[in-house]
């Protein structure tokens, strides 16, 4: 048996964030086949953001954030930038709930073709509880998609990542870029 052929993932997923002085901007694009026999689609994205990454905490705390979107409709609907609906929601076995008061302020939008899944997610500072990237610019970040037949997620695992444990969370750390 060679393991690391068993290990390739053989879809090609990339994750881009950008960050303003108010806003972070969380680009998701996943190549692989979407299913457009179906009469639905039912696109879903779980995306979580911890204000103060720390690898060794393993319940969430209050800067721990979890945004559901969903989109489902017909397939003979055309897919270009469709808004998607947008919830906060707990993280199971939180040990803190942040505040969602600005939580409606998020908004994630959806384009979609036979072979390429992109989903752009725009957050804004004051829904974060705890935001404030110059001073904790390591921030713990983790997504997982569904197309209605298929879980993808930014950990690179066949195995089933417990959303609920930071510590399994990727690190993203923000940075200036260099002026032009």
């Amino acid at each position: 048996i060679d393991i690391k052929q068993l290990s390739e993932d053989s879809e090609t997923r990339t994750t881009r964030m950008a960050w303003s002085d108010s806003e972070v901007l969380i680009q998701v694009q996943m190549e692989h086949a979407i299913p457009m026999s179906s009469p639905e689609m039912n696109i879903a994205l779980d995306f979580l953001i911890n204000t103060r990454y720390s690898g060794g905490i393993h319940r969430a705390s209050g800067f721990c954030h979890l945004y559901q979107f969903r989109l489902r409709r017909p397939f003979f609907v055309p897919l270009d930038s469709q808004t998607m609906d947008v919830r906060p929601s707990f993280i199971t076995r939180a040990k803190m709930t942040p505040s969602y008061a600005a939580g409606d302020q998020v908004v994630g939008w959806l384009t979609c073709t036979p072979s390429r899944m992109e989903m752009k997610v725009l957050v804004p500072y004051v829904s974060l509880a705890g935001c404030d990237p110059v001073e904790f610019p390591e921030w713990g970040v983790m997504w997982v998609a569904s197309d209605g037949r298929k879980r993808h997620s930014l950990a690179r695992s066949p195995l089933h990542i417990p959303l609920d444990d930071p510590s399994l969370w990727c690190c993203a750390r923000l940075v200036e870029t260099a002026d032009a």
